[in-house]
């Protein structure tokens, strides 16, 4: 089954609960304790990627995604808890409403393997097919700011080395580095109407860091090969340039990892 998303955050979070199940494939506790961002809806789940020690609470919140095999009297599928401990229903009044709309969409999506199965939709099965599930992101035309935006870092080399350092290959995000900032001079001098340069960071296998100068004219978008002329045929968003590139780029940093 795929999963189409055009939220960075949803496929995220998904990504996330998919790596959990295929780590842990027998597992028989349907509550999965997290914590989502207060600000954004992102989620991390406990004893996975991140120590609980280490997070803000007044950023993070403790929850628990449950799921329920469908009965009689439900129809069954995953929600969402406010701790394992407190059977009350997720209550949304300290979370903003992007938080809650991710939180809300991750849910809808992964309860659409529960209406895939057929019953009784036991916990195994229905973990079974998000651990073979593929995930797929794409951006709504006109919310292509907001993948660069909602990633964006202002560092330089040395800093966007340091982000990178403990993160998973594929990992990526957008700043702008000296090169980017000369170049779109010398390109806005070159052709007299004004061009965006960005520099497009991300990791690949042996901790190499890797970095992309991207090239916006006239509303398309292009990776600079050291051609002035700009020759090489663009995108028409940044979207679909980093669609393109999405065998190396697999896991958006947001700035709001930064904790």
């Amino acid at each position: 089954m795929k999963i189409t998303t055009e939220s960075a955050i949803v496929h995220k979070n998904i990504r996330l609960f998919k790596q959990i199940v295929q780590k842990h494939a027998e597992l028989s506790d349907p509550c999965f304790n997290a914590f989502v961002n207060r600000n954004t809806g992102e989620l991390f789940f406990e004893g996975a990627l991140l120590e609980k020690t280490s997070l803000n609470r007044k950023k993070w919140k403790a929850i628990c995604l449950r799921y329920c095999p469908p009965s009689k009297e439900r129809a069954g599928g995953f929600e969402i808890l406010e701790e394992r401990t407190n059977e009350t229903l997720f209550q949304c009044e300290d979370l903003t409403p992007l938080a809650c709309e991710m939180l809300s969409k991750m849910v809808a999506a992964l309860n659409c393997f529960v209406q895939e199965n057929p019953p009784p939709c036991e916990l195994q099965d229905v973990l079974r097919e998000i651990s073979k599930a593929e995930l797929e992101v794409v951006l709504p035309k006109g919310r292509e700011r907001d993948i660069v935006h909602e990633t964006w870092h202002s560092v330089d080399r040395i800093g966007a080395e340091a982000l990178l350092e403990h993160a998973a290959v594929g990992t990526f995000f957008f700043r702008k580095d000296s090169f980017a900032a000369l170049l779109e001079e010398q390109l806005s001098s070159r052709w007299r109407i004004p061009i965006k340069c960005i520099t497009l960071t991300f990791l690949e296998p042996c901790q190499k860091v890797t970095d992309l100068t991207l090239v916006s004219k006239e509303g398309k978008w292009s990776i600079y090969d050291d051609d002035p002329n700009l020759e090489e045929p663009p995108y028409p968003t940044i979207s679909s340039l980093v669609e393109s590139l999405k065998e190396g780029l697999t896991e958006p940093l947001f700035f709001s990892d930064q904790k």
